[in-house]
């Protein structure tokens, strides 16, 4: 745990305890700075941490994720879980609930919320609210091939059936599997020892043949379009991104137009699912169809928001207002549960 001095009262820096994990594989990806230095990159996390505006928060670290480990410190400042993906991170988030209901104090991003947030079970919590198009999704763990066939016959799952592997994310280890003939091509993914998710794939392309992919921040009572991307492909990510003057001027339009043009079109349906996952701080991908409908992707917390330096400029000013929310929630959740003890 690093520990920083404490504020002064009223001030700067406002101590928090972060919940922090290692995955259950014990695997972290390991990059090259721009200093040719090794820089550990922690999947499976909230992953704002390192771009919260330095001086505001004193931090300490509580690591958790050891498998057969019992004894953990006694957090000295309000809790912050930014462990964010349950199926990655499972060890790790089982600790975290334990401290807080020992503790008995206030979490920020409470982790036995964040324990619901697989993809299945937001398929299931968000079944019943108006105004959404939720493809149906089962968690798979299989131990031969043809076991994908068999689950998605055994749950009458309708073609084509998207397969990702459980923990992954941003198009990695995805694939479509159009038809009943298809599934010897999952011997691409590295399945063996993974749980996976079969997902009905929903057509979401426009009437001008492209894929639109929304991803609307909560936090601080405020939903925040972080960005629109619009692509050729079904599977839309950074990566497959059309960068043309004409997407890009319509990415501008939608940063610059959300609050006032769109917004009121899908207030109910946001707001509702806001209250049913409960978190502090998530992310919701989507599409926001011209009939006023939202089509599911992910809703989650494991969403890396606030990076800079890979995304088109007109990004960084939502990113910006994200920040700035995000931190005032963390100040509220920080002066609000300084002093609170357990009932």
């Amino acid at each position: 745990m690093t520990a920083n001095r404490p504020a002064a009262p009223g001030g700067y820096p406002l101590p928090l305890t972060f919940l922090l994990g290692l995955s259950d594989s014990g695997k972290e990806y390991v990059r090259l700075g721009r200093n040719l230095r090794p820089q550990i990159t922690l999947m499976g996390t909230c992953s704002y941490m390192p771009h919260l505006t330095p001086g505001r928060f004193a931090i300490q670290e509580l690591w958790l994720g050891e498998q057969g480990r019992k004894k953990f410190p006694e957090p000295a400042a309000p809790l912050v879980n930014y462990i964010a993906d349950p199926d990655s991170h499972a060890i790790a988030l089982k600790q975290a609930i334990e401290i807080v209901e020992k503790t008995g104090r206030p979490c920020f991003n409470d982790p036995r919320l964040i324990a619901q947030t697989r993809r299945d079970q937001i398929a299931e919590r968000l079944s019943g609210v108006a105004g959404m198009n939720i493809p149906r999704t089962v968690l798979i763990k299989p131990s031969r091939p043809g076991d994908f066939a068999a689950a998605a016959e055994k749950h009458s799952l309708n073609y084509p059936i998207i397969v990702r592997l459980a923990g992954d994310h941003g198009g990695v280890s995805t694939l479509r599997i159009d038809d009943t003939g298809k599934w010897d091509e999952t011997f691409a993914l590295p399945w063996i020892g993974r749980s996976a998710y079969l997902t009905e794939f929903a057509d979401f392309h426009d009437a001008d043949g492209l894929y639109r992919k929304c991803r609307i921040i909560f936090t601080g009572g405020k939903m925040m379009l972080h960005h629109v991307i619009i692509s050729k492909e079904w599977l839309v990510h950074r990566g497959s991104r059309l960068n043309t003057d004409q997407t890009a001027e319509e990415e501008r339009y939608w940063l610059s137009a959300f609050e006032h043009d769109h917004l009121p079109r899908f207030q109910g349906t946001l707001s509702e699912i806001r209250r049913i996952i409960g978190l502090d701080y998530f992310g919701l991908d989507c599409h926001l169809g011209q009939n006023n409908v939202i089509t599911l992707f992910e809703c989650n917390a494991a969403m890396n928001v606030l990076s800079y330096g890979h995304e088109s400029s007109h990004w960084n000013e939502p990113k910006a207002r994200i920040r700035s929310r995000l931190e005032a929630a963390l100040e509220k959740f920080a002066r609000t549960s300084a002093n609170t003890t357990p009932a």
